[in-house]
This record gives structure tokens, sequence and C-alpha cells, in this order.
């Protein structure tokens, strides 16, 4: 990804080839969505950090991002893709705006609209996409899926385009800023 100038994982952690196979997945899969914006990431590393809810970190709007790839209980196991996927939306949003604000929340709908679009045409990025081995069994996003409970693999959604037709504008406002407070939690502001 020529958008991403260096990838590393954490070495003093096991299984480091899968994690650095694993932010090369990222990098490809978010590498059409950067190209789209003219977004540019100096550095994205694995982080492991002691607090449960920190799932990315975003140093001087993309000079470096870094990710959870694993659960916080069991540095043996990786998160599913796709929810790494979405904290790298979220983290590339702060390279725009570094605060949980209105402008933070519509860039990263932005984003993962265009996400979803590019999804839908199938665009690919880095490569030609072959596969490499035989189909002797799952591949690891299968793996990983099948992992997942039933009730949060849902199907295909588009996300972030729900529409909020009917609600007040006091409830928006109250809602929105829930969310904000709960995203504080979480994601340390740049």
């Amino acid at each position: 990804n020529q958008k991403i100038s260096n990838i590393a994982a954490l070495k003093r952690r096991p299984l480091q080839q899968e994690a650095l196979n694993i932010l090369y997945e990222v990098a490809n899969t978010v590498g059409p969505l950067m190209e789209h914006f003219r977004l540019s990431v100096g550095f994205l590393c694995e982080m492991f950090p002691t607090n449960p809810n920190l799932l990315g970190l975003n140093v001087n709007y993309g000079y470096k991002i870094s990710l959870r790839l694993r659960p916080a209980y069991d540095e043996r196991s990786f998160l599913p893709t796709e929810e790494i996927v979405e904290t790298m939306i979220h983290e590339l949003a702060h390279n725009s705006h570094g605060a949980h604000d209105v402008k933070f929340y519509e860039r990263m709908d932005q984003l993962r609209e265009k996400m979803f679009e590019l999804r839908m045409k199938n665009v690919k990025f880095g490569g030609a996409g072959d596969q490499l081995g035989g189909r002797t069994g799952l591949n690891v996003q299968e793996a990983r899926l099948k992992k997942l409970d039933p009730r949060i693999k849902g199907g295909v959604n588009r996300l972030g385009g729900v529409a909020k037709k009917g609600v007040p504008i006091e409830e928006l406002i109250r809602q929105a800023a829930i969310k904000r407070y709960e995203d504080s939690k979480w994601c340390h502001e740049t």
C-alpha cells in the first residue's frame, strides 16, 4: 500500500507473522479508501495496551496509527478482521479531525459510505488477488467469522446510513452527546 509507509507487528507477542499479515490485510482493505480521500499514514503498527477498551490510536493526524489486533484477555488470538478495519476507518477519520465532534462523525460517515461503495464494486488494492496454496481448510477470515456470535454476524449492511426520520432534533442531539461520551472512554484523542 503506497499510502502507508511502514507496517509492523509487535515483536514480543506470539504469532507475530500472523499479526503482520492482518495489518497488511487491513492496509490493503482500506487502500482504495485512502487513495480516494488522499489519506496517508506514516506508520501502521500493532498495539496491545493495558486498557482493554482502547482499540486504536492516531498520533499526529496519521503520522502513526496503532491498532489493537488481539483481545485483551488472549494474546494468542485475534479480533475479527472486520472489527479491526472498522477501527482503522475510525482512526483515519482522525487524520482530518482530532476531536470527536460533528465534523469528525461526518468524516467517518463519508469514509464508511465510500468503503461500502468500494466493497459493493469489489475494488481490490495492493495486488492481483491470487490465492496461494490449496483449499484444504477454512481460510483465516472464514475461521474468524465462524467464531463470531451469530447475532453480530449479520449480512451486508450499509454502515452509518440509517435514516433518522421522525426523531426529534433534541433526541438526535442527546444521542450524539452520548455517542461522543462513550467514544471518549476508549479513544484517546490526538
